[in-house]
C-alpha cells in the first residue's frame, strides 16, 4: 500500500469519480476508491492489519481484470462479461471480478 497519508476529501474525490455522466460505475475509478479507503484501516490499530490485507488482496483481484480484459471497463460490463461466459457460478482463479466485488462489499459492511 502506499505510504502516502489517509485523507478523508481524496476518499470523497475518488468515490465522486466513480459514477460516468451516463450512469455507468468506472472499475477503475472504484478500485482507486477503496485503495484510498483502505490506507484508513492501519490507522484503527493492529487489530485491523487483517482487514486492510483482505481489501488490497481483493483491489489486487479487480486490477488484474481491469488490466486483463476491456471487458472490464465499467461494474456493469464486468458483471454482464462475467453472467455471459458462466464466470460467476463456477470457481476461477483468480475469482470472478463480481464475487469479488461482492466480498469486498460485505467485508467493508461488516466495518460498519
Amino acid at each position: 500500500m502506499s505510504s502516502e497519508r489517509f485523507s478523508l476529501s481524496r476518499v470523497t474525490a475518488a468515490f465522486g469519480r466513480v459514477r460516468s455522466a451516463d450512469g455507468a460505475l468506472d472499475l477503475r475509478e472504484f478500485t482507486l476508491a477503496y485503495w484510498e479507503l483502505n490506507k484508513f484501516f492501519p490507522l484503527l490499530g493492529r487489530l485491523m492489519a487483517f482487514v486492510a490485507s483482505d481489501v488490497s488482496e481483493k483491489i489486487g483481484v479487480l486490477r488484474h481484470h481491469l488490466d486483463a480484459s476491456e471487458s472490464y471497463e465499467t461494474i456493469q460490463s464486468m458483471v454482464k462479461y462475467e453472467v455471459d461466459n458462466n464466470l460467476v457460478v463456477r470457481t476461477t482463479k483468480p475469482p470472478s471480478g463480481s464475487k469479488t466485488l461482492l466480498r469486498l462489499h460485505r467485508a467493508l459492511g461488516g466495518m460498519a
